[in-house]
C-alpha cells in the first residue's frame, strides 16, 4: 500500500483517496498480468558521449565523479554505434549518467549519424528544461 507523509493530524482529502487506491488496483492488475513498463536492458543501448556538465544541480554527484571529464570523439562514436547494430541492437539512448549531452559539440553530427543509419529504429535523450511549469522533458525521434 502507498503511504504517504502528512502532518500530524492532516486528514487526505477524499479525491487524493479514491486516485490512491485507483493507482493500487492498476498496479495489481499489471502485476497479475506480467506487465513490465521497463524496457528489457537489451532494448535500448545507452551511450554517454559526454561527461562533461556545467550545471550545478543539488543532486548530483559530478562534483564528486572521479572518472575523466569528456566528450566522445565522432569516430569512436560510429565505431560503437556499428558494433551494437551488427549485435542486433537497433535503439539508442543518450542521456549521460553525470552529464550534460549538449556539452559535446558535436553531439549533432552524432544524432545525424543515427538519423541516417540504415538498422537505427529510434534514439532518444533526457534533458532539464528551465521553465516555470516543465522541469524535464524527453526527445524521442524514431528513425524509421
Amino acid at each position: 500500500m502507498l503511504k504517504t507523509t502528512r502532518p500530524k493530524g492532516q486528514q487526505m482529502k477524499f479525491g487524493e483517496r479514491i486516485r490512491q487506491r485507483r493507482h493500487q488496483a492498476e498496479i495489481g492488475l499489471n502485476r497479475a498480468l506480467g506487465r513490465v513498463f521497463l524496457p528489457h536492458p537489451r532494448q535500448f543501448l545507452y551511450i554517454e558521449t559526454s561527461s562533461l556538465c556545467n550545471l550545478a544541480c543539488a543532486f548530483c554527484a559530478y562534483s564528486k565523479k572521479s572518472s575523466p571529464k569528456t566528450t566522445m570523439t565522432n569516430e569512436f562514436f560510429f565505431n560503437v554505434v556499428e558494433q551494437a547494430t551488427q549485435m542486433g541492437y537497433d535503439r539508442f539512448g543518450l542521456t549521460p549518467i553525470t552529464g550534460d549531452l549538449f556539452m559535446d559539440k558535436h553531439v549533432m553530427e552524432k544524432m545525424e549519424f543515427l538519423e541516417q543509419h540504415p538498422k537505427v529504429a529510434c534514439y532518444h535523450f533526457y534533458f532539464q528544461l528551465h521553465h516555470s511549469r516543465a522541469r524535464y522533458r524527453t526527445a524521442a525521434v524514431p528513425v524509421r
